[in-house]
């Protein structure tokens, strides 16, 4: 990996299969999060009683990136790059891991949970206790920097990823 990589030839391509993406900056700054809370499950419990309650399910997960500026990237180039995530209680951050990515698709993955609670009141108390997801809507600017097959020069090409998110169940007790 080159590490410090200044374009040398703007808007040459279009990006197709052959090129190499050779990095991938965000503008976490001017990132948006959205989180749309999803309740999944829950029991009232009271005078020392007890209860449990389960919840499963499954939630696509998509991610899509628009050039908006720079290099046009063909439909179908696969990138492999990291991408944005965030902690099932909303704290974005980006993932240590690539993900490998379709230019002009919407990448599509599955997220599933399952889980059963126990929900416990004091004697002469009434507690409620709940299970919630969080769903993420994040909208990330972004640049990559791309290698023409066989050249030294780089050109980049700017948009905006857009991915919905689920997280993992989170427990009221």
């Amino acid at each position: 990996m080159v590490e410090s990589i200044t374009p040398t030839t703007p808007n040459r391509g279009p990006v197709t299969q052959e090129w190499t993406l050779t990095k991938v900056e965000y503008e976490l700054e001017k990132q948006e999060l959205k989180i749309v809370r999803h309740d999944i499950g829950g029991v009232t419990v009271s005078n020392g009683g007890s209860g449990s309650f389960a919840a499963s399910g499954s939630n696509v997960q998509s991610t899509e990136l628009t050039v908006n500026s720079g290099l046009e990237v063909v439909y179908g180039v696969s990138m492999k790059m990291v991408v944005p995530v965030v902690s099932d209680d909303g704290v974005p951050s980006i993932s240590n891991t690539p993900d490998t990515l379709l230019a002009g698709q919407s990448n599509q993955s599955y997220s599933s949970y399952k889980g059963s609670w126990n929900c416990r009141a004091d004697p002469g108390q009434t507690k409620t206790c709940r299970a919630y997801i969080n769903e993420f809507k994040v909208t990330t600017p972004y640049k990559q920097t791309w290698r023409e097959p066989g050249q030294d020069s780089y050109s980049e090409s700017s948009g905006v990823l857009v991915q919905q998110l689920w997280g993992q169940p989170i427990i009221i007790n």
